[in-house]
């Protein structure tokens, strides 16, 4: 039956609504972060529905049953890969959507079996209204396809840590560091070991020959509540126990793109402790490519590598609106920035300063220095005409923490060992993904500041809200950066 009056007026509402929000979000081109099966499964749910005003009761049934098919399904292939599509596609499919429906629901009829347009206008609207919603989806999928092309750098580096001649992982945030090389911590060992501690040793882990990275790990303050829940794995037990087939079965159902874990073959009956880590921050916005040569640069040698950021070039206000500069000391050369300070529930941080003895010094340093910055009302916003240069890295590592693999010295595991203590590590920084003294005449006689992390420099990622970083690096060197 034709729509009432204040149907008419309701749809009339909606319609204005839909229209002034995608005029808004065009005018200020928002983009979002979409799992990479959403625009299939969005379609489906679009189109479906637009069967039910003429449908028998039957027919509806069988709609809504697919309907939940279809969400169920997406939810279960919603993964870790994004695409990024710009926002005003939801309002415009949202307004085709509703014209078509409203067609639809006044505009035909059931007859014989056999649905008819009740005038003939109304059918000419009909397919020009399909015809739009078809014409958008082709957009959105060509946006789509365009996203996926635009994928992150090859692994510059996917192996073990052994084959790494300058970079170090260290199992604690108070481990020395090494001269000339860059050092890699995350919280997931931790974890593990934590697990082993109140588990299996019910008390600090002793192990023979390693008591003094025990004791580091035993005193560590790290703990699950570092961490987002889905984005590592950790576990420890006996090999008696079946550990070994339950982290991998764990791993292929959590990480199932993550390479198989070797683990030494034993007859004994060993601990294992294993953790997983894998840290990715998506930008709202994305950053751009930086152009031309730009070296990465240490005491030893330069490298070229690619970067991302912003350039000098004025203007890209939500790129430079979702930066935010944590410390900046021009006189010392040394800054730092949060790259998204809208990313949730992570954020990345970045700081050229000097390196402390230990990556723990080194962040301790970072904290008063950004303190005393932001007491001082130092200006955290990145200026037109301001810039800002990331190396790009993508770079997986499993290590073995060869030293901590030794016998047992509690009283629970006697006649015990760890056979393995692994790490896998996969990190990400790219455009898209996974943190001065005054203002004023002060800022002006300064001149523009430049963030380029062009020479060694600190990285950390850590929960919003979290009292530690659940990943520390201090980057000394080009060998994880990838090269241009």
């Amino acid at each position: 039956m034709p729509a009432s009056k204040s149907d008419k007026l309701l749809l009339a509402f909606f319609l204005l609504v839909l229209c002034a929000a995608f005029i808004v979000i065009l005018l200020f081109n928002v983009s979002f972060w979409v799992p990479e099966s959403f625009p299939v499964v969005a379609a489906v749910l679009l189109i479906l529905p637009l069967l039910l005003p003429r449908a028998t009761k039957t027919e509806r049934v069988i709609i809504f049953a697919l309907c939940m098919l279809v969400a169920d399904f997406g939810s279960g292939v919603f993964d870790d890969r994004r695409v990024l599509l710009p926002l005003w596609v939801l309002p415009a499919l949202a307004i085709i959507f509703l014209l078509l429906l409203s067609v639809l629901e006044s505009a035909i009829y059931r007859e014989g079996g056999k649905i008819k347009f009740r005038f003939p206008p109304h059918k000419l609207k009909f397919f020009i209204g399909l015809a739009a919603f078809v014409g958008l989806s082709g957009i959105l999928v060509l946006l789509w396809l365009n996203s996926t092309q635009d994928s992150s750098y090859a692994l510059s580096f996917d192996g073990t840590s052994d084959q790494l001649k300058e970079t170090v992982v260290v199992p604690t945030l108070d481990t020395p560091l090494p001269a000339g090389k860059s050092a890699i911590w995350c919280a997931a060992f931790q974890i593990a070991w934590n697990r082993l501690k109140s588990d299996l040793a019910k008390g600090p882990v002793q192990i023979q020959g390693a008591e003094l990275v025990g004791r580091r790990l035993n005193q560590a303050e790290q703990s699950e509540v570092d961490l987002e829940p889905g984005s590592f794995y950790s576990a420890a037990g006996l090999v008696n126990d079946g550990i070994m087939d339950e982290i991998q079965a764990e791993m292929d159902r959590n990480f199932p793109k993550a390479r198989k874990v070797d683990f030494h073959k034993s007859d004994l009956d060993f601990a294992v402790v294993f953790a997983y880590l894998q840290a990715e921050v998506m930008f709202t916005t994305p950053f751009e490519e930086r152009e031309g040569p730009i070296f990465f640069t240490n005491q030893e040698e330069k490298t070229l590598v690619t970067f991302f950021g912003i350039s000098v070039k004025p203007g890209q206000k939500e790129l430079r609106d979702q930066v935010e500069v944590l410390y900046f000391a021009q006189a010392r050369d040394e800054y730092a920035v949060d790259l998204c300070k809208l990313s949730f529930p992570n954020q990345v941080v970045l700081a050229s300063l000097p390196r402390g003895s230990t990556l723990g010094q080194t962040l301790a340093d970072l904290d008063k220095k950004s303190s005393e910055f932001l007491a001082k009302k130092g200006n955290q916003t990145l200026e037109d005409s301001e810039s800002l240069g990331v190396p790009n890295m993508h770079w997986r590592i499993d290590h073995h923490f060869k030293e901590l693999e030794g016998p047992l010295l509690n009283s629970t595991l006697q006649g015990t060992g760890i056979a393995d203590a692994v790490q896998v590590i996969e990190f990400k920084l790219d455009r898209k993904s996974s943190s001065l003294s005054g203002v004023g005449l002060a800022k002006m006689a300064l001149g523009p500041r430049t963030f380029l992390f062009y020479r060694p420099f600190l990285i950390y990622m850590k929960k919003r809200g979290a009292k530690h970083p659940f990943f520390v690096m201090w980057v000394d060197n080009a060998e994880l950066l990838i090269k241009r």
